[in-house]
Formats: C-alpha cells, structure tokens, sequence
C-alpha cells in the first residue's frame, strides 16, 4: 500500500528518471552521510549574466533645410487637379 511513486513525483515536479538516478545514488545512505556529502559538496556557481553591448549613440539627424524662397516658387511643380464635369462632354483634343 500507500501513494504510488508516480503521484508523488507529479506533486512535487520531479521526474521519474531524477528519481531513480537520485534512488541509485543515495539509497542506502544514512541521514547522518547525507548531510557529510552535502556540506563537502562546492556552492552551486551562479550564472554569470550576459554581457550587455551597449550600442553607440546616434543623434538623430536635423530636419532638411527649406530655403527662403517665395510661395509661388517652392509650390510652382505642383499642379492643381483639373475638374471633370460629368453633364458636360469633355472636349477632345485634336
């Protein structure tokens, strides 16, 4: 009887192949050698964090140049919309 293995490795997030590879290393140990073998095992090494690439700052480019030039000048390539009336027939050109 009791709780299967299975549960009681789902409760807890282990797998069952850390269990049986942690069965076969530490079964038959007592308490007392477990706590021996952990005291002379090394401190677990943290992970050294990524080394950050710092990018070089850009500055942004200035806004283009409008030169001082009258209306009539600066707008004379763009061309106002011609109006087709429907009603009326459009003239060919001949």
């Amino acid at each position: 009887g009791g709780i299967p293995i299975a549960d009681i490795l789902r409760t807890h997030g282990i797998s069952q192949g850390t269990f049986y590879k942690w069965r076969s290393k530490y079964s038959g140990l007592e308490a007392s050698e477990l706590k021996r073998m952990k005291d002379l095992e090394p401190p677990p090494i943290a992970p050294t964090p990524p080394k950050s690439k710092v990018e070089p700052s850009i500055p942004p480019s200035p806004p283009p140049r409008v030169e001082n030039t009258p209306k009539s000048q600066a707008f004379q390539a763009i061309q106002k919309p011609q109006i087709i009336q429907l009603d009326k027939p459009v003239p060919s050109k001949n």
